[in-house]
């Protein structure tokens, strides 16, 4: 994403870094940095730490518990996730984000049924986007195995059939059940690469139309 341009990698870092050497406790600026080697340096350890500086100065705000959320997941602490998670949400009632974070986390905790109500909130909260779907789409493939009607069933209510999360869903969806021609048919389908094509190959599929892309 636009996030890894170098341009802005490096302005995200000055800005949060000119804040902090302003007020070293200055809990958004904390926050800031934090999502910087969350999302950008990908150091989970520094992004914890910023993390809980900010939540240490009492600044109750629902982006430090979902920085919070979104770290310990990365380190496996899915019960701790799902309490900062949860704590975002109950924070901003109204996004459907921190909900759909909330079910996703659940749902690797499998805690099956509290993660199927968080992310139909969610989808409730927020019906055009798409992550909520895409998240409930995986859920129901993990709980019904081959039997995939409700897994398709909620990649196809959403609006854009053409968003990349969705389609990878409906893509899969087709493989469990061996429906090639619906997962080929899915433009996530028609762009596939060499390697998802030699999968096909493995698994006896017939590529269709991703031969001529190779």
């Amino acid at each position: 994403g636009n996030c890894f341009q170098p341009e802005i990698r490096t302005a995200t870092l000055e800005a949060a870094s000119r804040a902090l050497s302003l007020d070293p406790e200055l809990p958004e600026a904390l926050v800031a940095m934090g999502y910087y080697h969350y999302s950008i340096d990908r150091d989970f350890e520094r992004a914890l730490e910023y993390g809980l500086r900010a939540e240490e100065t009492g600044y109750d705000d629902a982006e430090v518990h979902h920085l919070l959320g979104a770290v310990k997941r990365r380190m496996d602490d899915f019960s701790g996730s799902s309490q900062s998670f949860g704590r975002a949400a109950e924070l901003d009632p109204l996004s459907g984000h921190f909900l759909e974070d909330v079910g996703h986390t659940l749902m690797y905790s499998r805690r099956f049924e509290e993660a199927e109500q968080a992310l139909l909130r969610s989808i409730d909260l927020a019906p055009n986007e798409e992550t909520a779907y895409a998240y409930l789409s995986e859920l129901y493939g993990k709980l019904d195995g081959r039997n995939t009607e409700r897994s398709r069933g909620i990649a196809l209510s959403y609006p854009d059939q053409e968003d990349g999360a969705v389609e990878s869903e409906l893509w899969w969806a087709g493989r469990v059940d061996r429906d090639v021609e619906s997962a080929l048919a899915t433009p996530y389908g028609q762009r596939c690469t060499y390697r998802r094509a030699r999968a096909l190959d493995r698994a006896g599929w017939d590529r269709g139309p991703v031969r001529a892309e190779l």
